[in-house]
C-alpha cells in the first residue's frame, strides 16, 4: 500500500513539472545563435510556435529546420532577418508574427550586443552608444509594440539580463549599464503590466558557453584564458550551457510561475558572492 501511495506521488510530481506550450506564439530575439537558439529549440520541443529572428538568414533557416525536427508536431518556425535596432524591421517583425499566427504569447527579449568600453578607449562612448541601442532601446521598443498582443493572450516578456547588471565586468561598463537598466525596465513595467494580467521577468545568467567572447573580438587564446577565468569565479567551478537558461526560461514563461513577476533570476553559478571579479 505504502508503494502504490508513493509511486503515485512520483507520478504526479513528474506530470506536475511538464511544461505545456501547445500551439503558444514565442518570439525570440537573437534566436539564430547562442542562449537564443537553445530557448528557441526547447520552446518548439514542448509544442509552441516559435519565431526565429536575427540578423543571418543562414543561421536562422539551420535553427529553423532544427526546431521543426524538435516540434511534437513539425510545427513549421516562422522566420524573419531583422535588425531589430531599427525601427522597420522592428514593426516588421511583430507584424509578420501577428498575420502569421493571429496572436503572441511569449515575447523573449535576447538579443544583445557587448563589446569593450573601457575608460581608458578613446572610442568607449561612441561603442557604448551601440551597446545601449540594442541591448536596452530596441528591448524597449520592441516591447511597446508587442505589449497590445500580450495583453490579448495575458502572456508574458523575459528579458535576458545577466549577472553583469549586479557585478562589474571589468572594461565593460557599458554592456553592465545596460543590462542594469534592463533589470529595472523589467521591475517598473511588471508594476504597469500585471493588471493588465502581463507578467514580466528577466533571468540573469553568469558565464555561459557561447560565442560571447567571439563575438567581442577576442582571439582562441584569450578566449580559452576568459572562459577559465569564468569557471574559477563560480563556486561550482563551471560555466553554464545555453540549456540551461533554456530550461530556466520554459519555467519561468509557464503557468508554474503564474505568481512570479518582476523577478530578476539568477543562474550565475555563484559568480555574484565570488570574491573573484568577472574579467581581470
Amino acid at each position: 500500500m505504502l508503494v502504490c501511495c508513493l509511486k503515485r506521488k512520483k507520478n504526479l510530481l513528474k506530470m506536475s513539472l511538464q511544461f505545456d506550450y501547445t500551439e503558444k506564439v514565442v518570439l525570440i530575439t537573437g534566436s539564430s545563435s547562442g542562449i537564443g537558439e537553445s530557448i528557441a529549440k526547447r520552446m518548439a520541443e514542448l509544442g509552441a510556435f516559435v519565431v526565429i529572428t536575427g540578423r543571418s538568414k543562414e543561421n536562422i533557416n539551420r535553427v529553423a529546420n532544427e526546431c521543426l525536427q524538435l516540434s511534437p508536431k513539425k510545427s513549421k518556425p516562422l522566420e524573419v532577418v531583422a535588425d531589430i535596432t531599427n525601427d522597420d524591421d522592428a514593426k516588421r517583425l511583430i507584424q509578420s508574427t501577428i498575420d502569421m499566427f493571429g496572436r503572441l504569447d511569449l515575447l523573449i527579449n535576447n538579443a544583445g550586443y557587448a563589446q569593450v568600453t573601457s575608460v581608458f578607449d578613446p572610442k568607449s562612448l561612441e561603442t557604448f552608444e551601440k551597446v545601449i541601442r540594442l541591448d536596452v532601446r530596441a528591448t524597449i521598443n520592441l516591447t511597446l509594440m508587442a505589449i497590445p498582443y500580450l495583453e490579448q493572450t495575458k502572456g508574458n516578456i523575459i528579458n535576458i539580463s545577466s549577472v553583469c547588471s549586479l557585478k562589474p565586468l571589468v572594461g565593460f561598463y557599458g554592456y553592465c549599464m545596460a543590462k542594469a537598466a534592463i533589470d529595472m525596465f523589467t521591475r517598473v513595467i511588471a508594476m504597469e503590466l500585471g493588471p493588465k494580467g502581463i507578467r514580466v521577468n528577466s533571468i540573469n545568467p553568469g558565464g555561459v558557453q557561447t560565442n560571447f567572447f567571439t563575438a567581442i573580438g577576442f582571439n582562441s587564446e584569450q578566449v580559452m584564458q576568459q572562459e577559465e577565468y569564468l569557471r574559477k569565479s563560480s563556486p561550482l567551478g563551471m560555466m553554464g550551457e545555453p540549456n540551461d537558461i533554456a530550461d530556466l526560461v520554459a519555467y519561468v514563461g509557464s503557468n508554474h510561475a503564474k505568481f512570479m513577476t518582476g523577478s530578476c533570476l539568477l543562474i550565475d553559478g555563484g559568480a555574484l558572492f565570488s570574491s573573484l571579479a568577472l574579467a581581470t
